[in-house]
């Protein structure tokens, strides 16, 4: 019997992005949801169609309730994406590393990544504080390495090199 190595899951991401399909939970999740009221409603109406013909209000609101839930995930996804393809296509890239996570007293439970990075317009290193991110990045990135996207007076960092397992990149589906 062969000795497995388990790997921890990759939770380490912006928290605008935990409720939008890049989060491989939620959309399992929400595939899991859908799936479910499916196989419900089919096996009902092939079991019980008298039972199921009296209960088809309460099945629509169900489907009604699924396709909103799944919708305000979609759109989260949109803008989310939108917002990394914004800073790709129209902003500056530069190199960056993660140099700290910053928790404010007010707001700990959303830290934030202070980075540093080299300003191509007057080669000098800046630094800036991230969007609030979901976990510490000196357990879960192998490198503290970045790339830093600058687009008029916002940055964002992104391509994180994750420790273990793979992660997709925004805007791709396997």
């Amino acid at each position: 019997m062969e000795n497995k190595k388990f790997h921890p899951k990759i939770v380490f991401r912006y928290k605008k992005e935990l409720i939008t399909f890049y989060n491989k939970s939620i959309f399992k999740f929400v595939l899991i949801l859908w799936s479910i009221l499916l196989v419900y409603t089919l096996s009902f109406f092939f079991l019980d169609k008298v039972k199921f013909k009296s209960e088809i209000p309460i099945t629509i609101l169900a489907f009604v309730i699924m396709i909103i839930f799944t919708l305000v995930i979609y759109i989260n996804t949109l803008k989310f994406s939108k917002y990394v393809k914004n800073f790709k296509e129209n902003g500056i890239k530069t190199s960056g590393k993660i140099l700290d996570v910053v928790a404010f007293e007010e707001d700990y439970k959303n830290p934030r990544l202070r980075v540093q990075y080299i300003n191509p317009k007057n080669g000098k290193k800046e630094e800036f504080l991230s969007d609030s991110v979901t976990g510490d990045p000196a357990k879960l990135l192998r490198s503290r390495d970045v790339d830093v996207y600058i687009l008029d007076d916002k940055k964002f960092a992104t391509n994180f090199k994750f420790a273990f397992g793979k992660q997709r990149p925004y805007g791709k589906r396997r």
